[in-house]
């Protein structure tokens, strides 16, 4: 385990501990070392994904990093019939739709202190030289697009190292 904080940290104890479930990102890009199809994403080929978005059946969608990335709306309304609390990751990008979708949205934006905080990060999951630059070229574009449209959040809690129960804290609170 890193001393770094993990920007996901968070959202794992909140659904360890407490009534939230996690919203399963489906994706086009490749399955990294480790990972688990239906456990960290939706991983489908750009066929299938591309199929799904012309039947409307993403709440949220995005091409980042040479891959798409969306949320569909059957996983979210599963959660909710399951009268538990969905949870993700969604970029400034694409918030819009989804509180657009779900107006009672609790969105929080979380701003890494540093670029090391989210390097050391992207290290330890295998991530190469160039994936770390493309996705600190796309983080700071992230935080210009949070910047525009930050009245859709109900804060911004800067992460660093070492406050993991403060973010926990400020998300119940926002609850």
């Amino acid at each position: 385990n890193s001393k770094y904080f993990d920007l996901l940290s968070s959202k794992k104890y909140l659904i360890r501990n407490h009534n939230f479930k996690r919203i399963l990102s489906t994706t086009t890009r490749l399955i990294r070392k480790n990972e688990v199809n239906m456990v960290d994403y939706e991983f489908i080929s750009e066929e299938k994904y591309l199929e799904l978005e012309k039947q409307n059946e993403f709440i949220t969608s995005l091409s980042n990093i040479n891959a798409h990335y969306g949320i569909r709306k059957d996983l979210v309304e599963k959660i909710i019939a399951e009268n538990k609390t969905p949870i993700c990751v969604i970029v400034p990008q694409i918030i819009h739709t989804f509180v657009n979708a779900y107006p009672d949205t609790v969105a929080v934006f979380l701003k890494p202190i540093n670029n090391d905080l989210l390097i050391n990060r992207m290290k330890l999951r295998g991530d190469s030289e160039e994936q770390i630059q493309n996705r600190l070229a796309y983080t700071l574009k992230e935080i210009d697009e949070y910047e525009k449209i930050n009245h859709l959040y109900k804060t911004s809690i800067t992460v660093t190292e070492t406050n993991f129960n403060e973010t926990v804290s400020t998300l119940f609170k926002l609850l």
